[in-house]
């Protein structure tokens, strides 16, 4: 009789059926557009005045001299560190900006 009752039951939800409706009435962007706006801000970062060419990795930059100035506020120092990290999926590298203002 316990088999009988198994077929009376109905099939349990899978994932595709919860998830499906959930991402239809949400207003999320697609993948692609959320790949092209980060690629755009990358590029506008890259074309920034702000950006210049990185240092080789591990070694701090310094502008002190000829430094940007906006009102009062002049850039003092810029340094950055590359960090590199090694594990069982490979290489990571992270890089680190320090703007220093007066």
């Amino acid at each position: 009789m316990a088999g009988k009752a198994d077929s009376d039951s109905p099939p349990s939800a899978s994932a595709a059926d919860i998830l499906k409706p959930l991402s239809r009435d949400s207003n999320f962007p697609s993948s692609g557009a959320v790949a092209a706006r980060a690629r755009e801000q990358i590029q506008n970062a890259s074309s920034s005045p702000a950006s210049s060419p990185t240092s080789s990795p591990g070694t701090p930059r310094s502008e002190s001299q000829g430094s940007a100035s906006v009102g009062s506020v002049q850039k003092r120092n810029e340094t950055v560190h590359t960090m590199y990290e090694k594990d069982g999926d490979g290489t990571r590298s992270f890089r680190r900006l320090i703007v220093e203002y007066n």
